[in-house]
């Protein structure tokens, strides 16, 4: 399959692009396209640093509002997650999903490499929701059949290789204690 940038450009017209002010803006609509969801959520939480100000004020209860999406969804549908676990707070993160045991959640991860991460999240096929991956970067979502095809080829490939955490009803807790005792003094 050949897709022209024209045809990639046209199927992905201003009309599909959103671009938000702030963190707080995206995690609120990420949250409502999660909830949305009808077949698959694809998530690189993985970027390097999270950002200043990620848990006060309307960022925190934007982030509690993505938090307890995913917690539903992933009751009901696939909702697969990797991690890089350079911060405790993801660490944290994963070990809330772990503990809510949610039928559709997986998860593999990877070792703080130094390379950067573009961090994205994939819904149904059909919106790619990018975070920052610098603080110079850009907030939005791009709506789209055909700009899915090139993200999501790029995330399997990411899923394929990573080491895994959960999978389904199994988990890996072999795995998951090597992470843990890299935190156990935080």
């Amino acid at each position: 399959l050949t897709i022209n940038t024209n045809q990639l450009l046209s199927e992905n017209s201003k009309q599909q692009v959103k671009v938000f002010r702030d963190s707080s803006e995206l995690q609120t609509h990420l949250a409502l396209a999660i909830q949305n969801a009808k077949k698959e959520i694809c998530d690189l939480t993985w970027k390097r640093k999270i950002s200043t100000g990620y848990n006060v004020g309307k960022a925190k209860k934007a982030h509690s509002f993505y938090d307890d999406s995913i917690s539903e969804i992933s009751k009901e549908i696939k909702y697969r997650e990797v991690f890089v676990f350079n911060d405790i707070r993801r660490f944290r993160r994963f070990e809330k999903r772990l503990s809510e045991n949610p039928e559709g959640y997986s998860c593999r991860h990877y070792s703080d490499h130094k390379i950067p991460r573009l961090q994205f999240v994939i819904i149904d096929d059909y919106e790619v929701i990018f975070f920052a991956c610098s603080e110079s970067s850009l907030l939005c979502s791009i709506k789209g059949n055909n700009i899915t095809k090139i993200f999501k080829p790029y995330f399997e490939e990411i899923w394929k290789y990573g080491n895994k955490l959960i999978e389904g009803p199994k988990v890996f807790n072999n795995e998951i204690d090597k992470i843990s005792k890299k935190f156990e003094t935080e």
